[in-house]
């Protein structure tokens, strides 16, 4: 995983939160590479709820 992403995890994580536009960058890279369901279940269930919504696609492109 590129340290971008770590980095990310980290700060999501931290309670402080992203940027929305980095969250789903987060998120999208997550799916795409299909790690977001080898981390706890609060990402799948985060992913599912962005993909459900119209944020990202199934296979992580961004749509907004």
């Amino acid at each position: 995983m590129e340290s971008k992403y770590i980095d990310m995890i980290v700060e999501y994580e931290s309670g402080s939160g992203l940027e929305t536009n980095d969250m789903l960058d987060l998120f999208s890279y997550l799916i795409k590479n299909n790690l977001v369901h080898l981390l706890q279940g609060h990402y799948g269930r985060v992913a599912t709820y962005l993909v459900e919504d119209g944020f990202l696609s199934e296979n992580g492109d961004i749509l907004v």
